[in-house]
């Protein structure tokens, strides 16, 4: 029981740690956080030079680890099918938009960085 906690606590404040990392990140950049706004920066620094999409792997990571901390069945099939969703709906039309913005550049950088780490 207590393993099962510590490491639902540490996959949370990991998750949450790495999240805002890329988000300080993002804003430092001056790209904006809203997945809908056009990207203004391609950002290849901090967390995005180890993964292209760590706010999405930081916050599932934090949902996983809540659902350890909870001991909730529910919660970790919410958080399988939010990284379902995530990885075969929203990356993808991410992905799309940040190629039509930046073209060879990010294909270049999609082609070095692997999507989640």
């Amino acid at each position: 029981m207590f393993s099962l906690l510590f490491t639902g606590l540490l996959l949370m404040v990991a998750g949450l740690a790495w999240a805002a990392w890329a988000a300080w990140t993002l804003r430092r950049a001056g790209t904006p956080l809203a997945r809908q706004a056009a990207p203004r920066v391609l950002v290849e620094e901090g967390p995005y030079r180890l993964g292209r999409h760590p706010i999405y792997l930081g916050l599932l990571l934090a949902a996983g680890g809540a659902a350890l901390v909870l001991g909730s069945l529910l919660l970790l099939a919410a958080t399988l099918a939010a990284l379902w969703g995530v990885a075969r709906v929203l990356v993808p039309a991410e992905e799309r938009q940040l190629a039509r913005t930046f073209g060879g550049w990010y294909r270049d950088y999609a082609g070095s960085v692997r999507r989640w780490v």
